[in-house]
């Protein structure tokens, strides 16, 4: 079985008097430590699927497999305490807390999750710190950093609890080309190394071209589901001056 599984899904939206459907009977496959891209234009639905398979959406029909999981069901705890557990996310606005510092946010999914023992919770963020290039910057507050440190701090936060799936969405879009270029090459690598599954949401069509599997979505409707060799440079790219 496929660690996600999405059969037939449809949301719909009311906007005052006008349904929208944002997804039209959505099904696919994605396996274990695949790395995902979904593509298209404004409206086509890509974040609406990105959201729902994170478990921060409901949806009106199908149904949605998470690693044996069946959230179609799931209320609102269960979802929550899922999410907890076994999902990270990396957004396009980064959304830290400007309360805490880098240390203290991302140690915040620990606190939620309960995934990793306390003893063991320094060292596992201390390590994160070290691999996305921010170990002296541990006491410094969001609006102490720069968009890409902001963001390096949001991956390292995503992946602190070793989370199955990793979930980014637009994550280079605040980002100038050089930098979110690093910032996708340290997100990549590092999910690799944790086995996370990836799934990007992006408008880069640099990034969807070069993509393991991208899917393009439009009007809520899968469009192309392509699979092609990994050619990126990604991985060559340097990131320590992000």
């Amino acid at each position: 079985m496929s660690f996600i599984q999405v059969n037939n899904l449809c949301k719909r939206y009311q906007l005052g008097d006008n349904t929208v459907d944002a997804l039209q009977g959505v099904s696919l496959s994605v396996e274990q430590g695949e790395r995902l891209f979904l593509g298209g234009p404004s409206g086509s639905g890509k974040s609406t699927l990105l959201h729902i398979i994170g478990c921060l959406d409901k949806y009106d029909s199908g149904q949605v497999t998470i690693d044996g999981n069946d959230i179609t069901h799931a209320g609102d705890k269960e979802m929550s305490l899922f999410r907890a557990q076994n999902i990270g996310f990396v957004f396009q606005n980064f959304n830290l807390m400007p309360v805490l510092n880098v240390y203290e946010n991302v140690q915040y999914p620990l606190q939620l999750g309960g995934t990793i023992p306390p003893a063991h919770r320094r060292e596992k963020i201390e390590e994160l710190l070290l691999a996305v290039g921010l170990e002296k910057h541990a006491r410094h507050y969001p609006n102490e950093l720069s968009g890409g440190q902001r963001q390096r701090v949001a991956i390292a936060r995503a992946l602190v609890h070793q989370p199955k799936l990793l979930i980014a969405d637009e994550p280079t879009a605040n980002l100038d080309t050089a930098t979110g270029d690093a910032i996708m090459s340290l997100m990549l690598d590092l999910s690799r190394k944790h086995g996370s599954t990836v799934i990007i949401c992006t408008h880069n069509q640099e990034l969807l071209t070069q993509a393991e599997r991208c899917i393009m979505l439009r009007d809520g409707l899968i469009d192309e589901d392509s699979t092609a060799t990994f050619t990126s440079s990604f991985a060559e790219k340097k990131y320590a001056c992000i």
